[in-house]
């Protein structure tokens, strides 16, 4: 069977590696089976096992993951894979089933994966892989087990294939390390794809700058697009060192009318410096992670003593 890839009438024993340190498997699917479980009294074994099933997904591991994913695949010719909730669900429930101990701590596949897929927004899928790996420690990087998927022939294949165009992945840590999931499909339901928003840099504008005994004075605004009815900051640099951050939160009636929104969005300050000619430059700063700094303009100021 093709290991990178399953469709129903295609199933098969998954295919286990060990690199270094890391556990990896390869992905397989299975029918999936449901039982009821009676009311069970808490006891503290119990109790570690539910915190260790609800466990936290380590978000920063997961986009590290899928950016050297889509780097790898970018290189390799491959279209870059988009994040699907589902997928992510599905990836992070699997991770925290390992790291409760309901496989015995053991690295292995869902095997009801590909079922489920039709509950976590994938039912029109007609290929699908995963992988899986786990570290022994707590303290885990993205890029190690990356390297090590990526010397994985099965685990590579997954990650280069060009039949898929989403994935999800789930990353959890506990006592007995981190647990990492990654589903992969050729196509999600409606809704179910996670658009990263466009990156774009702060806007503004410079006003006036002139000159004082021993001062300069600014006046200008800005403002994050991603996030336009919050108050960013402004850096004040004097011939390219910068003296001063200051919130952009004065009120900017001109402003408003402009862009049609809420918040205060202005800045006017006076900053130290010594007596001659000084170039004031200020720059906007993001207040979301979409954000570039930008720019708001330079101006050429006197300061007497």
């Amino acid at each position: 069977m093709d290991p990178t890839s399953k469709r129903p009438d295609k199933l098969g024993g998954a295919r286990h590696s060990r690199v270094a340190a890391l556990a990896l498997a390869l992905a397989t699917a299975a029918s999936a089976s449901l039982v009821s479980a009676p009311a069970v009294s808490a006891t503290p074994a119990r109790t570690a096992a539910i915190a260790a099933a609800a466990a936290p997904q380590v978000v920063s591991f997961d986009q590290a993951m899928t950016r050297l994913i889509n780097q790898a695949r970018q290189q390799a010719g491959s279209p870059p894979l988009t994040q699907a909730r589902g997928l992510t669900q599905l990836a992070l429930a699997w991770s925290r089933r390992m790291n409760s101990g309901a496989t015995g701590y053991q690295l292995m596949h869902n095997a009801g994966a590909w079922n489920s897929l039709t509950i976590f927004g994938a039912a029109n899928r007609s290929t699908w892989g995963e992988n899986v790996g786990t570290v022994s420690t707590a303290a885990a990087s993205a890029a190690g087990l990356f390297q090590a998927y990526m010397r994985s022939p099965g685990h590579r294949a997954n990650i280069l294939n060009r039949k898929f165009h989403y994935l999800g992945t789930g990353t959890v840590s506990g006592s007995h390390g981190t647990w990492n999931t990654i589903e992969f499909t050729d196509a999600v339901q409606p809704g179910q794809a996670v658009v990263t928003p466009r990156t774009v840099a702060a806007i503004g504008h410079l006003d006036a700058a002139s000159g004082g005994k021993l001062r300069a004075s600014v006046v200008g605004w800005s403002l994050d697009p991603h996030r336009p009815t919050a108050s960013n900051t402004v850096n004040v640099l004097v011939d390219g060192r910068r003296v001063v951050t200051t919130p952009a939160r004065n009120p900017r009636a001109d402003v408003f009318r402009v862009f049609h929104i809420a918040g205060n969005h202005g800045f006017a300050l006076a900053v130290a410096a010594t007596a001659g000619r000084h170039t004031i430059c200020t720059v906007g700063l993001p207040d979301g992670p979409y954000t570039v700094p930008r720019a708001l303009g330079c101006s050429i100021v006197t300061v007497t003593r």
